[in-house]
């Protein structure tokens, strides 16, 4: 699954859709998100004080909102 990190470090949008039957559109962002995020900070993450991390991890809830809420409504449909 993608619930770990190290998953997502490598995930492609296709993967997302495959496990999640997320639309594809919410994965490229997803996917998009984290490469960003890694790029970012993926090599440094051990050198971040924890306020860095929350800051930087609540832009990315942040950001996540939108598709978070396509998902949860796609959802609704699926039960």
């Amino acid at each position: 699954g993608v619930s770990r990190l190290e998953a997502l470090w490598t995930a492609k949008p296709e993967d997302l859709v495959a496990v999640s039957g997320m639309p594809l559109e919410v994965a490229r962002a997803i996917v998009a998100h984290v490469k960003d995020y890694r790029g970012r900070f993926g090599s440094g993450l051990a050198a971040l004080s924890m306020a860095d991390e929350c800051r930087a991890l609540g832009v990315l809830v942040s950001e996540l909102a939108a598709p978070t809420a396509a998902i949860d409504l796609a959802a609704q449909a699926w039960t």
